[in-house]
């Protein structure tokens, strides 16, 4: 799964990076569910993601190197910086909370078990993350482009390590949130019928 997530960002940044094939990204983007309101958010993703990889073609049977791809054209940052995992770890990651979100959202609002100021809580939880996650990659293409930042190799490197960390800690909040609220809208669904059950019961209308 991590390794088709990376795949579908890096499928679409080669899209993104032909002239003239919007329609196309955006049929790509129906195609596996995402509605509009993602776009931006994994645009973001797929700006990071482009830096390497010029054609589809350039993928073979789904198997690629991620650091090939991701730093063939980025030929002004030091090796050991380059080679980091952690920065294919970081855009996995971001790929996952948007995913996450999206089907945690939906799943919430067809439960119709939340007020119209709850679903709109909810959301602003979920847009404020994307909003977080999304200026942590803007952060790290800075960070990977050589000419963006005065920054030594080490320097570049501590800052990697705290993206690192703060795209993790996103992510199991996501995973926590969703979870949380996909449990409340069960246990509601679960007392709702518990409820009409007695009623029904004892005729009450």
């Amino acid at each position: 799964m991590k390794k088709l997530l990376i795949v579908f960002v890096i499928i679409l940044s080669s899209v993104v990076s032909c002239h003239g094939q919007s329609k196309q990204v955006k049929l790509y983007l129906k195609q596996i569910g995402l509605n509009e309101v993602l776009i931006n958010y994994l645009k973001k993703a797929m700006a990071i993601a482009k830096f390497g990889l010029t054609t589809i073609g350039d993928i073979k049977n789904g198997e690629f190197s991620l650091r090939r791809i991701f730093f063939d054209k980025l030929k002004t940052v030091n090796p050991k910086i380059k080679n980091l995992a952690k920065v294919a770890d970081i855009i996995t990651l971001q790929v996952q909370i948007i995913k996450n979100y999206q089907s945690s959202y939906k799943q919430i609002k067809a439960s119709r078990q939340f007020s119209n100021a709850e679903i709109r809580y909810i959301y602003s939880v979920f847009s404020k993350l994307l909003d977080d996650t999304g200026n942590n990659l803007d952060e790290l293409y800075k960070v990977l482009a050589a000419d963006q930042y005065q920054m030594t190799d080490d320097e570049r490197i501590k800052r990697i390590d705290d993206l690192y960390v703060e795209m993790q800690s996103s992510y199991v909040f996501t995973q926590h949130f969703s979870k949380e609220t996909l449990v409340m809208a069960m246990q509601r669904l679960k007392e709702g019928n518990e409820v009409k059950q007695t009623r029904d019961w004892y005729g009450i209308k």
